[in-house]
């Protein structure tokens, strides 16, 4: 039963996205993504950049034959309630990406909005920090609810920052949702179980015609979307396993996100000379860096002419394979603080680390990319004479 609805849902989500693919002349001056016109694109031609549309297709296809599906533990009614809470936020991230005009204060309201329902409908607040004076603090409902806001909110934000590859973000999604299904398999949570295969499979079609070769991109609605389902479903499954499931495993599943995010603000805010606006674009993120000094200047120019997505693909993939390491470690034992906490602590060092060497022009690769220094022509015996002596 689990397998056919995670076929089907996958099925409707790949024939949606090639429908978008193949349509795309026709709603090219609203849909597409056009190379250039932002200092943090890193693409070629103009795919479009609803990727959202198949993968709530998917979504709402799950919703339905959940509806229909016998023992399915509860996964019908929380899913269908999941999927409305995250409505705001995919409304409000796909008028981004039609119109690309939408302040970024109301981006961040939608998000609200969706947590919000989600309080009132499903009860999902942030249970525990496992800090003993922080549990004291969110012992007081407006306090918990804080918290729960800026968690919500600044995830939805970090999927939408580290969606600048292909398949990135909805690889590290995927990849969170299927470490996300082994621990609420073991924990015997089949209703979170559930939820994770199918948004997993809602966003496998997608993800074929988005990565390697960009043929199509997620886009603002589809990050939000998928951030802020992720870290509801990741509240509910702490709050639904007391004990056997750590806040501080949902911090390290979530590591490279949230690291990017956190940094990136650190880093415009108090690591230049002239601050920036925090939520302002640049070309000094992880994946830039890594595609820009790195994975470019592993291919020759016949090859970059050829397929010129390949620097972004390959780049994407390394990331993948780095932040796929550091979930798969936070799943030895999700119960724990201490090792949740390990794991964060050295995803961060091994963040830092690898951006401190790219960023330095460090590596075999760099010295082709480091400009020479302009040393001055030699003067002429003509000139020489001229200079007072």
């Amino acid at each position: 039963m689990l397998f056919s609805l995670v076929i089907s849902v996958a099925s409707l989500s790949l024939a949606v996205a090639v429908l978008v693919v193949l349509t795309g002349p026709l709603h090219a001056r609203w849909s597409a993504d056009r190379a250039g016109q932002g200092i943090q694109k890193h693409h070629h031609g103009s795919p479009p950049r609803v990727g959202l549309i198949p993968i709530l297709a998917g979504c709402v296809l799950a919703a339905v034959l959940l509806t229909r599906s016998p023992r399915v533990d509860g996964a019908d009614v929380l899913f269908a309630q999941l999927l409305m809470c995250g409505l705001p936020a995919a409304a409000m991230g796909l008028l981004e990406d039609v119109t690309k005009s939408v302040r970024a204060r109301w981006r961040m309201l939608a998000p609200m909005l969706g947590c919000a329902a989600a309080m009132w409908l499903l009860n999902a607040v942030v249970p525990s920090t496992s800090i003993p004076f922080v549990d004291a603090l969110l012992a007081w409902w407006p306090v918990a609810a804080a918290l729960t806001l800026l968690l919500v909110v600044g995830f939805t934000q970090a999927m939408n920052i580290v969606d600048g590859l292909n398949g990135l973000a909805s690889g590290l999604a995927m990849t969170m949702l299927a470490v996300t299904a082994v621990v609420a398999y073991r924990v015997d949570d089949m209703a979170v179980l559930v939820i994770a295969l199918v948004l997993m499979a809602s966003i496998l079609g997608f993800f074929v015609l988005n990565f390697p070769s960009g043929r199509l991109f997620l886009g603002d609605g589809g990050a939000y979307f998928l951030g802020f389902m992720l870290v509801e479903l990741w509240i509910l499954l702490v709050m639904r396993n007391p004990g056997e499931v750590s806040p501080w495993f949902i911090v390290a599943l979530a590591a490279h996100p949230t690291i990017e995010t956190v940094f990136s603000i650190i880093r415009r805010k108090a690591l230049r000379h002239r601050p920036r606006n925090a939520t302002a674009p640049d070309r000094l993120h992880l994946h830039t860096l890594v595609m820009r000094r790195r994975s470019r200047p592993l291919m020759g120019r016949d090859v970059r002419r050829n397929w010129p997505w390949m620097p972004n693909a390959l780049a994407s993939a390394a990331l993948q394979l780095q932040a796929t390491v550091f979930m798969v470690l936070a799943a030895l034992n999700p119960a724990s603080l201490w090792w949740s906490v390990f794991v964060l602590a050295v995803a961060t060092l091994a963040y830092l680390m690898v951006f401190r060497r790219i960023a330095l022009f460090r590596g075999r690769f760099s010295a082709r990319l480091a400009r020479p220094a302009v040393r001055p022509k030699p003067m002429s015996a003509q000139a020489a004479k001229g200079l007072p002596s």
